[in-house]
């Protein structure tokens, strides 16, 4: 279940953490998304996107991009999605450019059962109009 009033406290939380201050509290970042279920994360980034007029992600590319480590960047980023979507776009992340990332490959279908296996492929499919092969 998602708290709509909580998530727009939290998104405004968020907002005075990140671009509505001079630096970043990435604690705060942190500390906020990790203790969220990943239905009350989107309710978050929707309440974000229709209170500023911008995404939460973007916002959290644009002000962790320098001093932030870019894995936990991603965590973040990965926080604000269904686990399969992410899984998803990661995978078409290691497809992209010459030859494949193999150990993400690896890492993201081998740690997935089948049942887990089949729903990022949908996902996948889903995402980008092809199938996962």
């Amino acid at each position: 279940e998602c708290n709509m009033a909580a998530a727009e406290a939290a998104a405004e939380h968020l907002y005075t953490k990140g671009e509505g201050q001079w630096g970043t509290n990435e604690e705060a970042f942190i500390e906020l998304l990790c203790a969220c279920s990943p239905k009350q994360s989107k309710a978050i980034a929707e309440a974000y996107e229709n209170k500023y007029d911008k995404s939460l992600a973007g916002m959290i590319k644009s002000e962790f991009s320098a001093v932030f480590d870019p894995n936990l960047r991603n965590a973040l980023l990965a926080l604000l999605q269904d686990p399969d979507e992410w899984y998803a776009y990661r995978l078409k992340k290691a497809f992209k450019g010459l030859g494949t990332a193999d150990r993400t490959v690896c890492r993201i279908l081998g740690c997935a059962d089948k049942q887990g296996a089949l729903k990022i492929a949908a996902a996948f499919e889903n995402k980008y109009a092809k199938p996962l092969r």
